[in-house]
């Protein structure tokens, strides 16, 4: 166990106590030690200072200049460059000249994109420098998310401490957060170790064996070990007397790949939704009329999880990951376009899917086209094949 992770731990400990004392410095407190947590786990002198940048620019930006979209160039710019996206360098020829990393920049880029879009709507006595410092930093969820709006994480905040928590509420927190740990540090570090396992054994010829045994070993070390900090942030998050949003709702139970991204990863599903794919349909919508949205809706799903996908991991890997992903969706949708037609009404179609047997296979097939799409994560499966 790392200085980190026990800090980490420090940290949920001790949090619960400070904000649950109700008292205006609480969080100037809860930002100290979000910053101490941030300086720690940043690697080097030079790194903090590019991520203190990377940081408060946009906080200023926002104060003195109304067109958004030179921002988000930037910030694009400088996610692809410190994250190191080498197959885009190496095939624009462009040398990385420095190697700078902010910790967190994945989660810290999706917070910063939500205060910037909605900063004309949010109340000026919630846009302070503490509260977007505690947003961007909380280390609840800087690491992992889920993503919290800064609106919602800014009223949870002010909320804390002020719900109050009996006998069998305090129980069934530390039962959730005992139970994140045992995903994290056992059930999701055996399927890791199986999924290794597999993948070695895979360099010298891919078997249909050892791939289908990877492939499930794969997935379940991805959904216990993420699952598992959820549980344990949102429940120490609770204790704390802060609301942190739910990120799966049993998702090897969806009868489809829409239904399953509505499950899995929940507030990034969301985030996908509301700040790519509905502005990308509605301008096309736009443009081309809306007798052709389902075209529209198609296009919109391969662009927000080609994004997604990027946005994951800094490999190819990733571009299949999400590219699949969007196949999954666009089947789904023209699957349920299909049936209604043959069936003739959206009742007679809600009476086929209402069939046990129906919603077995769907979820049969959705788990498969899960375990098959999810083998470019984590491990560079698509170096294997190429």
């Amino acid at each position: 166990m790392t200085i980190n992770s026990l800090l980490f731990i420090l940290a949920l400990l001790l949090t619960p106590f400070v904000l649950r004392v109700n008292k205006p410095y609480k969080k100037l407190i809860f930002l100290i030690l979000n910053i101490i947590i941030f300086i720690l786990s940043t690697g080097s002198l030079q790194s903090l200072i590019v991520s203190f940048l990377f940081i408060m620019i946009p906080y200023i930006y926002c104060h003195y200049f109304k067109k958004k979209w030179p921002l988000f160039i930037v910030l694009s710019l400088s996610f692809i460059y410190f994250n190191q996206y080498g197959w885009i360098f190496n095939t624009l020829r462009i040398p990385m000249l420095l190697s700078i990393q902010v910790f967190g920049l994945s989660y810290i880029v999706f917070r910063i994109t939500d205060f910037v879009i909605n900063y004309d709507y949010i109340d000026q006595k919630k846009r302070t420098l503490v509260n977007y410092l505690n947003y961007l930093l909380s280390f609840y969820t800087i690491i992992c998310g889920p993503i919290m709006q800064f609106e919602e994480f800014c009223d949870s905040f002010h909320n804390a401490g002020k719900i109050p928590h009996d006998k069998n509420d305090i129980y069934r927190l530390i039962n959730r957060i005992v139970n994140g740990y045992i995903k994290v540090m056992i059930i999701s570090y055996f399927c890791y170790h199986v999924a290794s396992l597999m993948f070695d054994s895979m360099r010298s010829g891919i078997t249909l064996v050892h791939f289908v045994i990877f492939a499930i070993a794969n997935v379940w070390y991805i959904y216990f070990n993420f699952s598992g900090y959820c549980d344990i942030v949102i429940g120490s998050g609770a204790l704390a007397g802060l609301y942190i949003p739910e990120n799966f709702n049993k998702p090897y139970l969806a009868r489809d790949m829409s239904d399953f991204w509505t499950r899995q990863h929940i507030t990034l599903t969301r985030f996908i939704t509301n700040y790519i794919f509905t502005p990308v349909v509605k301008t096309m919508v736009n443009h081309f009329g809306v007798e052709r949205i389902d075209l529209c809706q198609y296009v919109g799903f391969f662009i927000a999880f080609f994004i997604a996908g990027v946005w994951h991991g800094t490999t190819v890997s990733f571009i299949y990951y999400g590219i699949a992903q969007a196949i999954g969706v666009c089947l789904t949708k023209f699957y349920k376009s299909y049936m209604l037609k043959k069936l003739g009404s959206k009742k007679a179609f809600k009476a086929y899917q209402a069939k046990k047997s129906v919603y077995i296979c769907e979820v049969i097939c959705t788990q498969i086209f899960v375990y098959l799409s999810f083998v470019f994560i984590v491990f560079d499966f698509a170096s294997l094949m190429f």
